[in-house]
């Protein structure tokens, strides 16, 4: 003892006081160990360096002499165990160790823990892809019969840890692998693993709580190396749990599981290769591994090329059309969510793609209907729905059988009210299609004719009118319904339709829109017409169907021999109105003032009056000629251009005064309104001429 430093004899002292003989010799060894790095001190070694101090004793009673002392020294916090290693403690690393242990810890921590280092780090994987059809399908993470990661599915995997309480033998996981209806992976008891995972996390808790206050650079040190040998212990207590799970038995439906491999990630999917293969009776009712773009082939797919034998349901369509009907007699609404919901489940297990495809399957060989607000979708529509899943919950409804003669009618019918659609096809769900297409398209071009605004719009509204209730129907109605309304369709499309159409998309047509703006244009200048073809066209937007009979033709007649009457009344009214501007013209030129306005000027006097007769050669309207040309207007011109001409005559030039212009409708006498007989006459002629000569005597000028 006397080359044990004196502190250090003391401790030891103190501890040979209340420990065994045996237990005292154990300490010391460790002591004069603790710094020899060439030495490493498991059990085995240690063992090894007592042999000579114990006389006649077996080896393997020795190591078990040797543990026991070992453990009974680190629950008294003599020593410390890092990994398979053993230390001794001085009595600030005792002070440490003793405040580490008295840490406070939660349960839940050493679970989270644990729980990380299984499912994170070793097990890596919270789906299975099921070789056989390629899909994943999640499962419910448990430990010790707790979920402990994620949401719960219908696939579990129940990994029993040492932590767990209950000490489970075989015949005890057998039964309880029978009652929970998933894997249970059993772990080993180990009691030293539990008592080191607990150590772990007290000192990965203590060290920052105690770097955070004031500590001697000697605490500091033995710190760090407890940072140091902490990641060495759970380096070994993930090395161990990794060998725990590759060695541990796979327990389910009340037997050992059969899987040879030690690799964890195969070894868990073989296990629950096994389990879905027993969970999922009918996954194999599936004859393929089914895409998205296997809902696409499907409807796109020619009604009538499943027509054949290929109609008949498959097992897995079978299936599901069974539910539904099933469903359908407990007055039940079944939707797409639905379907995907009771499918995905035990004892089916099928995936999303899979049962989409079938729905479609189904759909294409008139076995169901989808429906959303009690309206059957179109095949566009379904693809639609069906690749959307926002749209799950569109009812998925069996198909009513139709009757053959009934289904006879309605093509016939059909075919009649739309002569230029097919109606061939046997499938009633194409037949279907097409109607439906055909009408709303024909409801379409009746409302965009409506905004048009002719005056027969209402023809426009009878046919929406009878064709609204056949555009409602649905593949369950439509052939009960239609050959009741046979009458009502086929004189429709007699009356309205056929004439109706014939007209807006032909010649018919662009003649009336002809007829009518050319009345609109020439409301004024028909007034000069006497004829009676002007009532034809005039009459044209008054009537109620000019799309029926010879209205048309007629109107067109009649609106070329107006034209051939009007034309030339228009060039006629033209022509005498530029010959009264012309004369305008002459005289402004003839003026004796003319000659005194600078040659470069000239223009200006004569240039309005040449504009003038260019409005007049593209004016048609025989009013606004004669406005533009009559006496009054003319002597305007006059007047503007004479005003014009004074006005550019340079200052120095000596010009006579102004001569004022008078026309002579202002001199006509109104004493009278009928001239009756000769003395009426005389009187009118005097006092014309009084009034013309009043106004030649007061120096003005009369224009005629």
């Amino acid at each position: 003892m006397s080359i044990i430093r004196g502190d250090v004899q003391t401790q030891i002292q103190k501890a040979t006081d209340v420990l065994e003989p045996f237990e005292s010799k154990v300490l010391k060894t460790l002591f004069m160990i603790k710094y020899v790095k060439e030495f490493t001190p498991n059990i085995d070694n240690i063992t090894t360096l007592l042999v000579g101090t114990i006389i006649d004793i077996d080896i393997s009673d020795l190591k078990k002499q040797v543990q026991s002392a070992l453990n009974t020294l680190i629950n008294q916090t003599y020593i410390q165990k890092v990994g398979e290693q053993y230390e001794f403690l001085t009595n600030v690393e005792k002070d440490i160790e003793k405040e580490i242990k008295a840490t406070e810890v939660e349960n839940s921590e050493i679970v989270g823990e644990l729980v990380n280092w299984v499912y994170d780090d070793i097990i890596k994987i919270n789906k299975i892809k099921y070789a056989p059809n390629k899909q994943n399908y999640p499962f419910t993470r448990k430990l010790d019969d707790t979920i402990v990661k994620g949401r719960e599915e219908e696939l579990i995997l129940n990994i029993m840890t040492p932590l767990n309480s209950q000490d489970y033998s075989t015949d005890r996981l057998i039964h309880k692998s029978m009652a929970d209806n998933g894997l249970i992976l059993a772990l080993p008891s180990s009691y030293d693993f539990s008592q080191d995972l607990e150590l772990y996390i007290k000192t990965k808790k203590y060290i920052p709580q105690k770097q955070g206050g004031n500590v001697s650079d000697n605490e500091r040190n033995l710190l760090f190396n407890k940072a140091n040998d902490n990641n060495k212990r759970r380096e070994k207590l993930q090395n161990d749990l990794k060998e725990f799970i590759s060695e541990s038995k796979v327990y389910y439906n009340g037997k050992v599981l059969e899987i040879s491999t030690k690799d964890v990630k195969s070894k868990i999917e073989s296990a629950f290769e096994m389990l879905i293969t027993s969970s999922y009776t009918y996954i194999g009712l599936l004859s393929k591994v089914y895409e998205e773009r296997d809902i696409s082939i499907v409807l796109n797919q020619s009604d009538d090329l499943l027509t054949g034998s290929d109609d008949a349901l498959s097992a897995a369509e079978q299936a599901i059309f069974t539910y539904i009907q099933r469903e359908k007699l407990s007055h039940k609404t079944i939707t797409i969510s639905d379907l995907l919901d009771y499918f995905q489940l035990r004892p089916y297990g099928w995936y999303q793609n899979a049962i989409l495809t079938q729905i479609a399957s189904m759909y294409m060989k008139q076995k169901i209907d989808l429906k959303q607000n009690s309206t059957a979708l179109s095949k566009k529509e379904i693809l639609s729905t069906l690749t959307n899943n926002r749209q799950f919950h569109t009812i998925v409804a069996p198909r009513v059988e139709v009757d053959a003669k009934k289904i006879k009618l309605t093509k016939d019918t059909l075919s009649e009210l739309y002569p230029n659609a097919s109606f061939t096809s046997t499938s009633t769900r194409e037949i279907y299609d097409v109607a439906m297409s055909e009408t709303t398209k024909l409801i379409a071009a009746c409302r965009n004719f409506m905004n048009l605004n002719y005056p027969f719009n209402s023809a426009f509204q009878e046919i929406i009118d009878v064709l609204s209730p056949l555009e409602k129907l649905t593949t369950d109605t439509l052939f009960d319904e239609v050959p009741n309304m046979e009458d009502t369709l086929l004189d429709t499309k007699d009356n309205f339709i056929e004439p109706i159409m014939e007209f807006m998309n032909g010649d018919k047509r662009r003649i009336y829109d002809n007829v009518l703006s050319f009345v609109s244009e020439n409301k004024n200048n028909l007034r000069y017409i006497d004829e009676p073809q002007k009532t034809v066209i005039e009459a044209l937007s008054t009537l109620d169907k000019p799309y029926s009979g010879s209205h048309i033709t007629k109107a067109n007649q009649a609106l070329k021999a107006i034209k051939d009457l009007l034309q030339p009344l228009i060039e006629q009214t033209r022509a005498e109105a530029i010959i009264s501007i012309e004369t305008v013209i002459k005289e402004l030129q003839d003026n004796e003032n003319f000659e005194k306005v600078p040659s470069e000027d000239r223009f200006k006097v004569i240039r309005p009056r040449e504009e003038l007769i260019e409005t007049i050669k593209h004016t048609s309207s025989i009013d606004t000629i004669k406005q533009r040309s009559n006496s009054e207007a003319l002597s305007d011109e006059l007047n503007r251009g004479l005003e014009k001409m004074f006005e550019l005559i340079p200052q120095d030039i000596v010009v006579p005064p102004k001569q004022a212009t008078v026309r002579i409708s202002k001199l006509t006498p109104k004493t009278k309104i009928i001239l009756k007989n000769s003395d009426d006459v005389n009187e009118y002629i005097d006092k014309l001429k009084e009034n013309l000569l009043n106004e030649i005597d007061s120096g003005k000028q009369v224009l005629l």
